[in-house]
């Protein structure tokens, strides 16, 4: 991230849409280089600002690819978004473990935005990691792995 992301000036072009005033602070501050944590209000843009936010780290090169981990009724709304906000890559992994693992390995043009469901990640934490190699992990209702030591967290 460059000095004025940090600043919390938002480079426009990042987004389709223009953000809200508040929304580019969200975006652009990290508390540690290594992880951030947004907990704004219900409805006031989470889920942009963590698009924006990946958007940003994808430009100097440090974000090639982004894991999405959601609840299972959020996935798809994961992707409209992504496709809504950004013109980056976004695919959509789902069925069963055989299917998803011949869809890590196919990559025309490789996607940017990887959405995948909480649920699958406990058994496809392993191929996950070693075929996708995610830059950035995305984990949207992170109360889902409260107790760290259920094999849902620790995956």
């Amino acid at each position: 991230m460059n000095s004025k992301s940090r600043a919390g000036e938002w480079p426009a072009h990042e987004t389709t849409v223009p953000l809200f005033p508040y929304q580019p602070k969200g975006c652009c501050i990290s508390p540690s280089p290594n992880a951030a944590l947004l907990a704004d209000e219900m409805g006031l843009g989470k889920t942009i600002q963590a698009i924006a936010a990946c958007a940003l780290l994808h430009r100097p090169g440090p974000g090639r690819r982004v894991l999405v981990v959601t609840p299972t009724s959020l996935k798809t709304e994961w992707e409209e978004q992504n496709r809504k906000f950004t013109t980056l890559i976004t695919r959509l992994f789902s069925g069963g473990k055989v299917r998803r693992l011949k869809a890590y390995d196919q990559n025309p043009a490789p996607p940017f935005f990887h959405h995948r469901q909480l649920e699958q990640m406990v058994a496809d934490t392993l191929d996950v990691n070693a075929r996708l190699a995610p830059d950035v992990v995305v984990l949207d209702r992170p109360q889902r792995i409260k107790n760290w030591s259920t094999k849902t967290a620790q995956a």
